[in-house]
């Protein structure tokens, strides 16, 4: 008994000195990040930040939480979450948001991260272009990330909720193409030719419609409107000096030339890498049910900006 004492003990000394050697390890990749992290010179971060006890509290908590996992994509969201905090007096509420967001990030496995990016990127998030083939290629790079991390394991969202990082609502189911269509419908618009526009108005000067194609771009010979919304289209037309029955007309074509939603889902199924699987998941799950606390959104944010090219601020989204 006395050897296998002896021997456990000098094993668990080597085990000890391995770990010990990780730690030191993953402490120096970790400050080296930070480091160059505020080195940047298009970074905002604050570097006088490192003289406020808070901060300080936080990196420590920062460091533990990276050190404990050693896992790189944790590395960076919690640097990206730090630089944020930088910018932040210890008293506002976003520092400590911030504070919480950092202490919870390394408690969430890939599979919380994915849920929390994919419902950050499609309920939250407006992409600004008009360009179908750029809002396709947006779409694609955000998500190749974190699409094949979806789990349908009802544990990830019920994980997220005890976490604070959101909240699910069952008496609310959100469909994913409700967004995109909101949102991106002129972007994906099928559009209509200038015949069909003419023949609108068929009793009226057809020179009314000479300065439309100012607030249309073209789609393979079409007019696309860039207004999704229909009474922000009329307002414009109204501001030409269109009558009302040739309005109607106008905007009845642009919202038969939206797609619906089995064509969004078509399009998007199509041309976005991963939308299937992420549309599967989202209609079975809590996904589609949950609304993200300010924390979830600080932790969506920190992947999505250091794992893409995501760079929108997020004072957006956190306030």
């Amino acid at each position: 008994m006395a050897a296998v004492m002896l021997a456990m003990g000098k094993q668990l000394h080597v085990y000890l000195s391995e770990a010990e050697a990780k730690v030191e390890e993953r402490l120096k990749d970790f400050r080296n990040t930070v480091i160059e992290e505020f080195a940047k010179p298009d970074n905002s971060a604050k570097p006088e930040a490192f003289s406020d006890p808070d901060f300080q509290f936080v990196l420590n908590d920062a460091q533990k939480v990276y050190v404990r996992s050693g896992e790189e994509d944790l590395r960076d969201d919690l640097v990206k979450l730090l630089m944020h905090r930088s910018k932040l007096d210890s008293k506002e509420r976003t520092a400590k948001i911030l504070n919480f967001s950092i202490e919870v990030a390394g408690s969430l496995s890939k599979n919380e991260y994915a849920a929390l990016a994919i419902n950050f990127l499609f309920m939250y998030v407006k992409l600004h272009t008009t360009v179908r083939s750029e809002l396709v290629k947006q779409f694609s790079s955000f998500i190749a990330p974190f699409y094949a991390d979806l789990s349908e394991n009802p544990t990830v969202y019920e994980y997220l909720e005890a976490q604070r990082c959101g909240t699910v609502n069952q008496l609310v189911t959100r469909r994913l193409t409700d967004s995109l269509t909101k949102e991106y419908s002129s972007v994906l618009s099928f559009g209509f030719t200038y015949k069909q526009l003419v023949d609108s108005y068929p009793d009226g000067d057809v020179k009314i419609f000479d300065g439309l194609t100012e607030l249309a771009s073209g789609y393979r010979g079409n007019l696309i409107f860039k207004d999704s919304n229909p009474s922000d289209l009329a307002t414009k037309l109204r501001a030409k000096g269109m009558p009302e029955h040739a309005i109607g007309g106008v905007t009845g074509l642009h919202n038969l030339s939206n797609p619906n939603e089995e064509q969004v889902t078509a399009i998007f199924s199509e041309e976005v890498e991963g939308f299937a699987h992420i549309k599967r998941i989202w209609d079975t799950t809590a996904l589609s049910k949950m609304s993200l606390t300010a924390v979830g959104k600080a932790i969506a944010h920190s992947s999505l900006t250091s794992r893409t090219s995501f760079s929108a601020p997020l004072s957006i989204w956190v306030q």
